[in-house]
């Protein structure tokens, strides 16, 4: 296992991406950390959890997944705590709850792709945006259960995670086509898909979601042609609101590497998507309208 250290950089540098994996590795790596503490006192481990705990949750801003894993964690070690339970106790605590919620965590994975393989139909022509490990799955149930269809993938720049999408879509034999990113209107324009099928990094407490900067103009426009427009996301990426998300502003050589030093580069990681234009966000609960 990585050291938290290396673990938050790989987070914030893009090499572990996706809600679901920045999730994952910080549930263990927590783990990890917390075996080693030498701790004494219950309250000095919780005060070293606690801040290995946000550092990890926290090394991206749009990240609530990982932010309520390590919330979950937190107050049930508290609790312990509370009750008497010592340095060692907790340690043991901790690999169960950590354990615990990630069989839960996969459990909610596979409801969900359950639910969202009803989605797709014979025939549809489906298009997504980015790389959703929940999206992928969903996709790649539905070829399992015998049924013909097509995704289209735009490339996704600048880091070009539709790559992920379309290889691994492509590896469970599935039909891709890739596209450029600016491609998206006329498809829809043209009413040349059937769905909308994106992932989500937050769900926000009035339904909207944010999303890798792009959703919106692709999901207003499947809005504004009566094209359906399905999420496909846990629960657990809802925030209460009590915090604003700040959207995460990428460096700029992510955009041009020799950039005339008189050029201003923007390279915002994510945009919002109004509720309105969602027909319905796929969970391990059903589809939430």
């Amino acid at each position: 296992m990585p050291s938290l250290k290396q673990t938050i950089k790989n987070i914030q540098t893009l090499k572990i991406q996706g809600a679901n994996a920045v999730a994952e590795n910080t549930l263990k790596s927590l783990l990890d950390f917390g075996k080693k503490i030498k701790a004494k006192k219950p309250s000095d481990f919780l005060t070293q959890i606690k801040k290995a705990g946000n550092d990890l949750a926290f090394a991206r801003p749009t990240e609530p997944m990982a932010q309520n894993l390590v919330e979950i964690v937190k107050t049930k070690l508290k609790v312990m705590a509370k009750q008497g339970a010592e340095v060692k106790q907790l340690k043991e605590i901790l690999d169960y709850i950590v354990n615990h919620e990630l069989r839960e965590l996969e459990e909610d994975h596979k409801q969900l792709t359950e639910t969202g393989a009803k989605v797709i139909d014979n025939n549809d022509t489906i298009l997504t945006f980015c790389h959703s490990s929940s999206v992928e799955k969903i996709l790649i149930a539905a070829k399992k259960q015998k049924k013909k269809f097509k995704v289209i993938v735009p490339e996704t720049r600048p880091l070009f995670q539709g790559r992920i999408t379309a290889r691994k879509l492509s590896k469970a034999k599935i039909n891709v086509t890739m596209i450029v990113d600016s491609k998206t209107d006329q498809l829809l324009h043209k009413k040349e898909v059937d769905k909308v099928l994106i992932g989500a990094d937050v769900i926000l407490k009035d339904g909207s979601i944010i999303n890798k900067v792009g959703s919106f103009g692709i999901c207003e426009d499947a809005f504004q042609h009566r094209i359906p427009v399905y999420v496909a996301a846990v629960t657990l990426k809802r925030t209460k609101g009590k915090v604003p998300i700040k959207i995460e502003k990428r460096h700029s050589l992510e955009i041009w590497k020799k950039a005339p030093k008189n050029i201003t580069i923007e390279n915002p990681a994510f945009d919002k998507v109004p509720k309105k234009f969602i027909t319905g966000i796929i969970t391990e609960r059903g589809i939430i309208k």
